[in-house]
């Protein structure tokens, strides 16, 4: 029987505090990495989440992915980002550049709307942690360097396709940042 008000689905706990959430955290924060990522974003419209993905199956993980995979990682993750993510940023992007940001509520409420849109960023981590972990175990022989760099150009492909953008968008930092928080030797 069900009643009204209760959820006939099943409930199940996300581990939202991850090996790829805190890889992500210490990558993110890395010198450049940021600017970086956001750039890609902002050209791409990229999901800056699984980009790092990307970097920590290569890095820290030593998965090479391919075309199936990084439509799948979008399957995953596609509707939560486009109902969650995506619309708590253009919020906190929107109040910033009102008039009215000066005044202490309005500011409040940023601050508010960050910390759900940084919330929305996390379970989306934790549900690509939950898909990362289904991956059947293949190891590749490659340098880990070039897994990372192979994983973010095939995600980034599936954005641009064949052409690239204009301007200097380069992924060296993140590449460099996630071979340094996996332990892994950076080389060139």
């Amino acid at each position: 029987m069900n009643h009204a008000g209760t959820d006939t689905q099943e409930r199940v706990l996300l581990q939202l505090d991850n090996p790829f959430w805190q890889f992500s955290l210490k990558v993110y924060a890395a010198p450049g990495v940021a600017a970086e990522c956001l750039a890609l974003q902002r050209a791409l419209s990229i999901d800056v989440n699984v980009l790092l993905l990307c970097a920590w199956l290569g890095a820290a993980r030593q998965v090479s992915l391919d075309t199936a995979n990084i439509a799948s990682i979008q399957d995953t993750i596609g509707s939560w980002h486009d109902t969650a993510v995506r619309p708590l940023r253009a919020v906190r992007e929107n109040i910033k550049t009102l008039p009215e940001m000066a005044h202490d509520d309005v500011q409040a409420l940023r601050k508010q709307v960050a910390a759900s849109e940084l919330r929305a960023e996390q379970i989306e981590q934790a549900l690509l942690f939950d898909w990362a972990q289904a991956l059947p175990v293949r190891e590749s022989d490659g340098p880990p360097h070039d897994l990372v760099r192979s994983n973010v150009e095939a995600f980034l492909k599936r954005h641009r396709g064949d052409q690239r953008p204009a301007g200097d968008l380069s992924c060296a930092g993140l590449t460099d940042a996630a071979l340094r928080v996996a332990g892994q030797p950076e080389n060139h």
